[in-house]
């Protein structure tokens, strides 16, 4: 999934996904510092993988998008099985 941090602090903020209440990891501190990891440990996965032939899909990820509406499109972009 590709989502800005304008994204993210979006859904955060509208609580898209219905799961916010009451969670402590959504103090701006923490989510910086979430933020931060993604961005040195996670998303350089990324490109090692398509580096090592790894066939990636990205989904651009809005504020208001939905579980159902994602998984929509994910299935949308695998091929057939017979």
């Amino acid at each position: 999934l590709k989502c800005s941090a304008d994204v993210v602090l979006q859904r955060i903020a509208h609580n898209a996904g219905g799961d916010r209440t009451r969670r402590t990891d959504d103090q701006p501190a923490a989510i910086e510092r979430t933020l931060k990891i993604y961005r040195e440990r996670t998303a350089p996965l990324v490109d090692f993988f398509r580096d090592n032939g790894a066939q990636l899909v990205q989904l651009g990820v809005t504020p208001t998008s939905t579980a159902e509406q994602m998984w929509c499109r994910l299935q949308a972009t695998m091929p057939a099985v017979d």
